[in-house]
């Protein structure tokens, strides 16, 4: 199993982010200890690499669009990617998000 994350994370909390992640993941896995090989945290500098490497699971009808090459990613079991709930459309509609440009339409 394995689990690739994007997280925003300010430089000043992410020593206690990392920390905090494998205290987590002890508890979920009921581990005394989580190895250190376990968790790899990096730093993001290129951004197109990282969208390409996220999307590169899509339908390939969309991968020409989205400038990605798609590769089969097998079955996945639950959801494939999503965002927190504090982000999601109903918090947006209720915070009186307004978007700066109009979404594409296919």
């Amino acid at each position: 199993m394995a689990a690739h994350m994007l997280i925003h994370m300010p430089d000043r909390l992410m020593q206690e982010f990392e920390s905090r992640l494998a205290q987590w993941l002890r508890r979920m896995l009921d581990l005394e200890r989580v190895d250190g090989s376990v968790l790899q945290i990096e730093n993001v500098y290129n951004l197109i690499g990282v969208r390409r490497y996220l999307l590169k699971g899509v339908d390939p009808a969309w991968a020409n669009h989205l400038a990605v090459r798609p590769l089969s990613q097998g079955t996945v079991i639950g959801k494939r990617s999503g965002f927190s709930r504090n982000l999601g459309p109903t918090a947006r509609t209720r915070g009186g998000y307004r978007p700066r440009r109009k979404p594409f339409l296919a």
